[in-house]
């Protein structure tokens, strides 16, 4: 396996998206997002926006961010922003952290506790499942630490790390609803999944530094 470096000088990176030929990616600490173009430019957009652990990239060509305050959006054409969601049932949410799009134009994504902001005692944190119209539920609640999300290619089973636990996956039924979560993967130290064209599913280790 090759290694190429596309790019230095960041503290925290997270979040690689990629779109056409261009790469997305977030600094956790520093904050921002950014879009690398395969001259090597790098662009910058919401550079107040810190704690973003995860993007997505919609049909429309705007730019869904996680972090504080929930899933905001960010249109790079215009520089526009705006929030996809920042209330679940009502209350006004703590934030987001890694999150991947469903398939059927909803979102899975996991919440961020009190302990995001660093001035309050860890919590437990959710799963979530918010649909096109922005209608949210719940998946899995107690959680240590929502972490990375991944999708079957087939699209029937979910994959879900929480960080000082373990790795989880759920088979996902033709409604679009989750069967029983069991243990797949005893890793405690898991962060950001992906799932690539064959079903293998790869994880990065948050305090080992492996894949």
């Amino acid at each position: 396996m090759d290694f190429t470096v596309v790019c230095t000088g960041y503290c925290f990176l997270e979040g690689p998206r990629v779109q056409g030929d261009k790469l997305w990616f977030t600094d956790l600490l520093l904050g921002g997002l950014y879009r690398r173009s395969p001259d090597g430019r790098i662009d910058s957009y919401m550079p107040e926006r810190k704690h973003v652990g995860g993007i997505a990239i919609n049909r429309d060509g705007r730019i869904i961010a996680g972090g504080p305050g929930g899933l905001a959006w960010l249109d790079p054409e215009t520089g526009r922003t705006g929030w996809a969601l920042d209330t679940i049932d009502g209350e006004r949410m703590w934030g987001t952290n890694d999150f991947l799009p469903d398939g059927r134009g909803g979102i899975y994504f996991g919440t961020i506790s009190r302990a995001a902001d660093y001035s309050q005692p860890p919590t437990t944190t959710e799963l979530y499942n918010v649909d096109a119209r922005g209608n949210t539920v719940l998946l899995a609640e107690g959680l240590s630490f929502a972490n990375g999300v991944g999708l079957s290619p087939d699209g029937k089973r979910l994959y879900q790390v929480e960080s000082l636990r373990g790795i989880y996956a759920h088979d996902v039924r033709a409604d679009g609803s989750l069967g029983p979560r069991t243990l797949f993967v005893d890793r405690k130290d898991g962060d950001g999944c992906a799932v690539d064209a064959e079903g293998g599913l790869w994880v990065a280790g948050c305090m080992s530094g492996d894949l």
